[in-house]
């Protein structure tokens, strides 16, 4: 509308802006970035110190299904900020800037609260299964990415408790759904939302069946498959009365 080009770090910064001080979530820039630099058919590896990113392409032999656990989320008013505060304190007490510095090691030899070193060995473990899973993707690994996955949901439940028992149960049920499915995990900021499932391509029609055999496509659930597109723009979402 101003006519204006913003290199998309800075746009990003900006949009993070809005959300920590218009509403209130204390929230980080993956959101933005992706939205702003995300390519069709390719995920994101993204480094939010640097914001330097690199496309990486999807394999053929894996395809993905987001299962709604009908639970919602306000992030604003959920714990979401208080992990976000205990992560900050996990790193002040280990003594490093960020959890970025910090390895397993010095995490488990700390003499930290139960609650901190959680929080901490989750964000270390989870930065190595991002390299971990980009690996996965360029070899067309599509079981252990499943496995990554799986680990990383189990470590939000356990170390980061973000996760709910509804959102729990949707993960269980997929993980013994149907031998297609690989892996599964919650996604986006925690306390609800969906579930995504990590599914053999060659065998996605019988996984989507035995996830609505399960009943995890009657309300409050839903099932979609994720597509690659070129995303939205606002014309294409709303158009606005003259």
């Amino acid at each position: 509308l101003a006519g204006r080009e913003l290199p998309a770090a800075r746009l990003a910064a900006l949009l993070q802006s809005a959300e920590r001080r218009f509403v209130g979530t204390p929230c980080g820039i993956m959101d933005m970035m992706t939205a702003i630099v995300g390519r069709p058919s390719c995920a994101l590896r993204l480094d939010c110190r640097s914001l330097r990113f690199e496309a990486i392409p999807l394999p053929a032999s894996i395809t993905m299904l987001l299962v709604d656990t009908g639970v919602r989320h306000a992030l604003g008013s959920s714990d979401y900020g208080r992990r976000r505060a205990e992560v900050e304190q996990a790193s002040a007490a280990l003594g490093v800037s960020s959890l970025r510095d910090a390895d397993l090691e010095l995490v488990e030899r700390a003499a930290l609260p139960d609650a901190l070193r959680r929080r901490a060995r989750h964000v270390v473990r989870e930065i190595a299964r991002v390299d971990r899973a980009v690996a996965a993707l360029r070899s067309d690994d599509a079981a252990e990415l499943g496995r990554i996955v799986s680990a990383s949901h189990a470590s939000l439940r356990d170390d980061f408790d973000v996760s709910v028992p509804e959102v729990d149960r949707v993960v269980e049920l997929a993980l013994r759904a149907d031998p297609g499915v690989l892996g599964a995990r919650m996604v986006g900021g925690g306390f609800g939302g969906a579930v995504l499932v990590v599914a053999s391509s060659s065998r996605v029609d019988h996984v989507e069946r035995s996830l609505r055999e399960l009943g995890l496509a009657a309300p409050p659930h839903s099932i979609r498959r994720v597509r690659p597109g070129a995303g939205y723009t606002a014309s294409v979402v709303e158009e606005l009365p003259s």
